[in-house]
C-alpha cells in the first residue's frame, strides 16, 4: 500500500488538472461547453422574461393603465425592480441547469483524464445516463448542503453578533458539498453505488476535504463555478485514482490499473502510456 495522500495532495489535484487543461488544447472544446450552455440559458431566460413574464406582470398589476406623470414614474420604478428580480432569477436558474446539461461534455473530460492516467476502460454510457449523472451529482449535493446552510442563515438572523462563529462551518459544508458533487462524476460513471461512496470519505477525509476547500476557494468568484467545472471534474478523477492507488481495498468492485503504470499525480503522454501498458501486459504474461 502506498502512503496515504493528505490535505495538500487533494488540493493539488485541482492545480494539476488546471495545468493539464491549459496544455492540452484538444480538451478545450469540451471544457467550454458549461460556459456556453450557461450563457445560452441565461439569454433564453432573459428573453422569456422580457417577452412574456414582465408584460404579464405589468398587465396584472395594472401598470399599463397609468397615464399621469407620477403613475409613469411609479411604473418605471416597478419595472426596474421587476427586471432586476428577473435577471437574478434567470442567473440562478442558469447556474443550476448548466452543470447537468453539460454532463456529456464533462463525461468526455473524465474519459480523457482516465485514458491519460492509464486506467481500465469502462463501458460507454448512453446520453440519457450522462444527463442523469449530472442531475444526480447536483441534486445530492444540494439536498445535503441546503438544510444546514439554511439553519446557519437563520442563526445569523437571530444572533447576528455571532455570525462569525458559523463562518468556518459554512465553508466546511460548502467544501464538502462541492467535493461530493465533483467526485460523483467519476464514481457514477464507474457504477459505484451510493453506499460505497461514503467509504471514500471515511477512509480519506483529508485529501477529499483538501480538494473541496481548493475548489471552494475559487467558488466565490463570479462565474468561476461554471468556468472551473470542467477542471473540477478532471481533478476529481485524478483524486479518485490517487485514493484507489493508495488503498487497494477501497471500492473493490472498481478494476485497478495494471502494475507498472505511474501514479495519478503524474500525467502520462500517449507514448508513455502505451509503453507502460505493454510492459504491464508482458509482466502479467510471464507471471
Amino acid at each position: 500500500m502506498k502512503k496515504a495522500p493528505g490535505f495538500a495532495a487533494g488540493a493539488g489535484t485541482l492545480v494539476a488538472a488546471m495545468s493539464e487543461l491549459r496544455r492540452d488544447r484538444a480538451l478545450w472544446p469540451a471544457a467550454s461547453v458549461p460556459a456556453a450552455v450557461f450563457l445560452g440559458l441565461l439569454l433564453l431566460a432573459l428573453l422569456a422574461a422580457g417577452q412574456w413574464l414582465l408584460p404579464a406582470l405589468t398587465q396584472w398589476l395594472g401598470l399599463a393603465e397609468l397615464s399621469s406623470w407620477y403613475g409613469r414614474a411609479s411604473k418605471f420604478v416597478v419595472m426596474l425592480l421587476l427586471w432586476i428580480a428577473a435577471a437574478v432569477l434567470s442567473l440562478w436558474v442558469s447556474l443550476a441547469l448548466a452543470p447537468p446539461l453539460s454532463a456529456p461534455a464533462l463525461e468526455r473530460l473524465v474519459a480523457a483524464q482516465e485514458q491519460r492516467l492509464g486506467v481500465p476502460p469502462r463501458p460507454a454510457q448512453s446520453l440519457l445516463s450522462e444527463f442523469w449523472c449530472g442531475i444526480r451529482a447536483q441534486s445530492v449535493a444540494f439536498a445535503g448542503a441546503t438544510p444546514p446552510l439554511l439553519l446557519l442563515w437563520v442563526l445569523d438572523l437571530l444572533v447576528p453578533a455571532l455570525a462569525w462563529m458559523w463562518l468556518p462551518l459554512k465553508v466546511l459544508i460548502i467544501a464538502s458539498a462541492l467535493a461530493w458533487n465533483l467526485l460523483d462524476y467519476p464514481l457514477t460513471l464507474r457504477g459505484v453505488p451510493m453506499r460505497e461512496r461514503w467509504r471514500v470519505w471515511r477512509s480519506h477525509p483529508r485529501p477529499v476535504l483538501g480538494f473541496g476547500f481548493a475548489f471552494a476557494a475559487v467558488f466565490w468568484i463570479p462565474g468561476a463555478s461554471i468556468l472551473l467545472l470542467p477542471v473540477g471534474a478532471m481533478a476529481a478523477t485524478r483524486l479518485l485514482w490517487m485514493l484507489l492507488d493508495a488503498e487497494p481495498s477501497l471500492l473493490p468492485a472498481v478494476q485497478r490499473r495494471a502494475r507498472g503504470l505511474p501514479n495519478s499525480s503524474a500525467p502520462l503522454s500517449s507514448r508513455d502510456r502505451d509503453k507502460a501498458l505493454t510492459k504491464a501486459t508482458n509482466e502479467k504474461a510471464i507471471s
